[in-house]
């Protein structure tokens, strides 16, 4: 279970949607991490833990590693993720990666 607090600051988020998930009524966004601005980061996605963020990117590893981080030019690092947010107990299960 992830946590869905990280979702509400530094993210940009799309194609909101009333969906099911094994049975189960959710809310699904297209959800895609921001760069912050400046030496604090302000605006930025900052994930709740760095070390497993639940949008794992290279806006992620920027906050954990700096830009010395050598999977920055990974260009398999997604730039988006579809996320599901139950909406009976408000918890996020893992986001597949989107193209």
């Amino acid at each position: 279970m992830l946590d869905p607090l990280e979702l509400s600051y530094g993210v940009g988020i799309d194609d909101v949607e009333a969906t099911m998930v094994r049975g189960r009524p959710t809310w699904a966004a297209t959800c895609r991490p921001l760069i912050g601005k400046g030496e604090d980061w302000e605006g930025g996605y900052e994930p709740r833990c760095s070390c497993c963020p639940l949008l794992d990117s290279a806006v992620s590893r920027l906050v954990e590693c700096g830009p010395q981080d050598p999977t920055l030019s990974d260009s398999e690092l997604p730039t988006a993720y579809r996320v599901h947010l139950d909406s009976e107990c408000w918890a996020c299960g893992e986001p597949p990666r989107l193209p």
